[in-house]
């Protein structure tokens, strides 16, 4: 087998879900203008229930035969074969509620227990294929939240139920000096790595500077997500000398899991040029939860009680290992969604940037499905429940991925994001320049960045008369309405 060089629904970010222009329920969703992206939710479902019921014969006054698997099997609403075990308690929503005790929402903390699931099974081997496409249980994690939203506190509760249930040699939390000492810790332990990194952006940092960047680094790691191939040995110089450096060997393909956390105003700061093109960021799974869940002044200590049946449900998950399997039915269920999914990423206004999303995307669900599995029922065999989780799960990615891809991953992309979003809440009332300029005081590039939206049609401008000095309005091209005269009539209001 060939190593592939690719790349429950929670309310986790609040950004509200936009229909990209031109899509309808009776075609597929065609190249629009260049402004904003669309809901993946409601296309998906609108285009999967549709075709669903077309070739089951629904609209048909006659019934059709079929040689597919029945719609009670293929709908995601449909209700599920029944179970042929009984539930052993779901880990990830276990302890999703155990950690439940700070401001960040529920999705941050069932995004760390499927990283702790995937981790163990990623260490003891557990692999699903596709064909002859291999895929380990390679998750690399980030967090996105508000600057101080508690990231670090969830990280720390992630190592204690690790240490809890007596599992040792999977966390990694070493600071690296230099790139040949990076190499060298993932030689030296075989067993699967989880970095628990609390700020990303550090990170980021750390490998796009000095020898880690003259050493390439982040290209040597970004080509081991997902790959079977055991990695070159490193060699030195010799000069038969004793103080001579030794060679950093692989014995096998090391396994690595990531768990990473960020503010997104430091993560985009901290991105390269290349990061989306030479395919390091498709390979990460975003979860950005916005605004906090609540107001919590005295955090409770998560239950001692729970967290011993956490300890005894890693335990069990940890003794899975090997092929990880679905049944026919699923994977023909997988084959639609793959269509839909697949035309849905190819229609994004820059394909260009958008498919590598999907290039790894299309891996990523089989592996939800195996953690969701794992969670649920400690088993290897994909079961119907397990698999409509993780196509929700992977809806709530793909809406988070297209939301990103609208910065085109580029801290100047995020930067007039965050201004056109600025402008764009203030409705059609729209935003004095002064307040603007103060809201955004800090940044040097500001009126640089403005002009920019001015030149692509986003942000428009017009003047309000009143006493004393005329005020300049900004207000977004969609709340507009011909006040300005690149909408039509000049309005004086």
């Amino acid at each position: 087998m060939t190593n592939e060089t690719n790349s429950n629904p929670a309310a986790a970010h609040q950004a509200p879900l936009r229909v990209f222009p031109g899509m309808d329920a009776n075609a597929v969703p065609a190249p629009a203008e260049s402004r904003g992206t669309f809901s993946f939710i409601r296309q998906l479902g609108i285009d999967f229930v549709r075709r669903t019921v077309e070739w089951i014969g629904m609209e048909s006054p006659t019934p059709q035969t079929s040689s597919r698997v029945p719609v009670t099997e293929v709908l995601v609403e449909a209700e599920a074969p029944p179970s042929d075990h009984a539930s052993v308690g779901d880990f990830i929503s276990t302890y999703a509620t155990w950690a439940d005790v700070v401001e960040l929402p529920r999705t941050i903390h069932e995004a760390v227990a499927m990283q702790l699931v995937a981790s163990l099974l990623n260490r003891a081997g557990v692999y699903i294929r596709n064909g002859r496409i291999w895929y380990p249980m390679d998750l690399w994690m980030v967090l996105l939240t508000e600057s101080g939203g508690g990231r670090s506190t969830q990280l720390g509760f992630a190592a204690d139920i690790l240490k809890s249930a007596g599992i040792s040699g999977l966390l990694n939390d070493c600071r690296w000096g230099s790139a040949p000492a990076f190499l060298q810790e993932l030689s030296d332990n075989l067993t699967g790595h989880l970095y628990l990194w609390s700020e990303m952006s550090e990170k980021l940092a750390l490998f796009n500077s000095g020898t880690f960047q003259a050493y390439g680094a982040k290209s040597w790691l970004t080509d081991r997500y997902d790959n079977r191939t055991t990695p070159e040995e490193v060699r030195y110089r010799s000069t038969n000398k004793s103080s001579d450096t030794p060679p950093i060997t692989f014995a096998v393909a090391p396994r690595i899991n990531i768990l990473a956390a960020s503010s997104e105003n430091w993560f985009y700061t901290n991105l390269a040029e290349d990061d989306s093109a030479g395919g390091w960021l498709p390979r990460w799974v975003f979860v950005r939860v916005g605004k906090r869940a609540r107001s919590c002044a005295r955090p409770a200590e998560p239950d001692p009680a729970v967290a011993a049946t956490l300890s005894s449900q890693l335990q069990a998950i940890s003794k899975l290992s090997g092929e990880a399997t679905m049944p026919e039915e699923i994977w023909q269920d997988y084959e639609l969604w793959y269509e839909e999914t697949q035309r849905i990423f190819e229609s994004h206004p820059s394909p260009a940037l958008a498919v590598p999303y999907w290039n790894r995307h299309k891996g990523m669900i089989l592996k939800l499905a195996v953690i969701f599995e794992a969670s649920a029922n400690h088993r290897l065999v994909v079961g119907w429940d397990s698999w409509k989780r993780a196509k929700e799960k992977s809806a709530e990615l793909v809406h988070d991925i297209f939301d990103m891809l609208d910065t085109k991953m580029t801290a100047t992309g995020y930067t007039l994001k965050r201004y056109e979003d600025h402008i764009r809440d203030r409705g059609s009332d729209g935003l004095l320049k002064s307040e603007f300029t103060y809201a955004f005081k800090d940044d040097p590039d500001r009126e640089k960045h403005l002009t920019t939206l001015f030149g692509g049609d986003v942000i428009h401008q017009f003047i309000r008369p009143g006493k004393g000095r005329p005020g300049t309005i900004l207000v977004h091209r969609d709340h507009c309405s011909g006040r300005c005269g690149r909408c039509g009539t000049v309005v004086t209001v």
